[in-house]
This record gives structure tokens, C-alpha cells and sequence, in this order.
């Protein structure tokens, strides 16, 4: 490299979950509980040189949260089930900067500093899900599930901002869009 090493990575991340068992007479409950936390961070010269011709400086910040109850069948027989919940909700926050002064400067765009773009986007999910197996012989076995989910998304604040001559130019601001999913899915086999 011509230019002083800007090029770093700077990744913490940090998690737990707990895992509790009751057992009953004809079945056992389950809960899972999680959380996770994870801050991405990468500053990287793309070219390598003493000048700006791709400089990045990237954050991300991504938080994860989730709960799942289960109860499932524990006694003996040809018959046995399993029904169940779940709630997750995640949190991600983008904030990336790119800079290409020097290149702009050779073909004449001078004054151009660097581009930035960010955005949240939230995620909550719920589900519920159930599932039957049958062992009607000795050498077959029936098993039917079925699961429902409900998903939304929502991304806020997107902006893509320019900087010339360290004014602040907005290129798109405010972007903000609502997604929703709720479908039904089972399986047999």
C-alpha cells in the first residue's frame, strides 16, 4: 500500500439463551428464550493508494430477541404430538460512508466528498405450529404439521446523502416502507 493502513475491523458481539424443562404425567414444556447483540464496524481502503479513491466506513448495529414455548407429548403409545409458539423481534441500524474525493477531482467533479447511507429496518414474527405423528405398523409412520406466521417489517429513515464541498445534499431522504407476511405451511410425509 502507498497510504497509511486505515483498514480495520471492529466486530463485538454478544448473546444468551435460556432453555427451561418441565416435565409432566403425559407431556413435557419447553421454553427457549434468546438474545442477541452484534455491532459490525469496518473502515477499508479500497485502493490502496495515498489518495480517496474508495475509502469505506461502515457501521451496523443488529439486536435479536426471541421466545418459543413448546409442549410436546412424553407418553408411550403409536400416537404422539408436539404444539408450540414462537415471538422473535430484531432491531438493525445501517450507517455506511464512501468516499471517492480524489477520483471525482481527477475527472472534474471536484468538490464531491463522500456519500452516506443509512436506515433502520425492524422485524417482529409470531408463529404458532403443531404436529402429529402416527405409528400405524411396526414399519410406517404418519406425520402431519402445520405452522402459521405472521411477519412484519418496517424500514425507516433511509437516507442516501451526498456531500459536496462538505454541504450536506440530500440525494433521497425519509424512505420508509411497511411489509407484512402471514401465511399458512404444513407438511406430510
Amino acid at each position: 500500500t502507498l497510504a497509511d493502513p486505515i483498514n480495520q475491523l471492529d466486530n463485538d458481539g454478544h448473546g444468551a439463551s435460556l432453555r427451561l424443562t418441565v416435565d409432566f404425567d403425559a407431556a413435557t414444556l419447553t421454553s427457549i428464550t434468546a438474545y442477541e447483540r452484534f455491532n459490525y464496524g469496518l473502515t477499508f481502503d479500497y485502493d490502496g493508494s495515498n489518495g480517496e479513491f474508495g475509502h469505506q466506513d461502515a457501521k451496523s448495529e443488529i439486536e435479536a430477541w426471541s421466545q418459543e414455548f413448546r409442549l410436546a407429548s412424553s407418553a408411550d403409545g403409536p400416537l404422539e404430538w408436539l404444539v408450540g409458539a414462537e415471538f422473535a423481534k430484531d432491531d438493525f441500524t445501517e450507517d455506511r460512508d464512501f468516499g471517492i474525493a480524489s477520483a471525482l477531482d481527477i475527472v472534474g467533479a471536484a468538490g464531491f466528498d463522500s456519500a452516506n447511507l443509512r436506515y433502520d429496518q425492524d422485524t417482529e414474527m409470531f408463529a404458532g405450529y403443531g404436529q402429529i405423528y402416527w405409528q400405524f405398523s411396526e414399519a410406517w409412520k404418519f406425520d402431519l404439521g402445520v405452522r402459521y406466521t405472521d411477519e412484519s417489517k418496517t424500514y425507516r429513515n433511509g437516507d442516501f446523502i451526498t456531500y459536496l464541498g462538505g454541504a450536506e445534499t440530500p440525494f433521497y431522504t425519509g424512505l420508509k416502507s411497511d411489509n407484512s407476511l402471514q401465511i399458512w405451511s404444513w407438511k406430510t410425509g
